[in-house]
């Protein structure tokens, strides 16, 4: 029994750390402006090493479910439509 417990433990780091990897670059990859309405990235941050210290398995679960989030859809658009914002203004500057 504690084969398979200590089998569990090492496969969920080997599991967690790729969705560690994945999960703070996405997250960072929203800059601080963006954010205002939609909680702390810190906080998110914080609470996805904490899930991979818990054994990893918790952030195999947590960044699969931010994958889908309708949070994670909503700084996306943001994101977008900031990039087209500024690409316009860009592009009337060269006129």
């Amino acid at each position: 029994m504690a084969i398979v417990a200590v089998l569990l433990i090492v496969v969920g780091y080997g599991a967690g750390f790729p969705a560690l990897q994945w999960h703070r670059r996405d997250l960072l990859s929203f800059r601080h402006p963006l954010w205002a309405g939609y909680g702390s990235r810190d906080t998110r941050l914080r609470g996805a090493v904490v899930s991979y210290l818990a054994f990893g398995w918790p952030e195999v679960f947590m960044a699969l479910s931010w994958r889908g989030s309708q949070t994670r859809a909503a700084l996306i658009e943001e994101r977008n439509d900031m990039r087209e914002a500024r690409s316009q203004r860009e592009g009337h500057g060269q006129d």
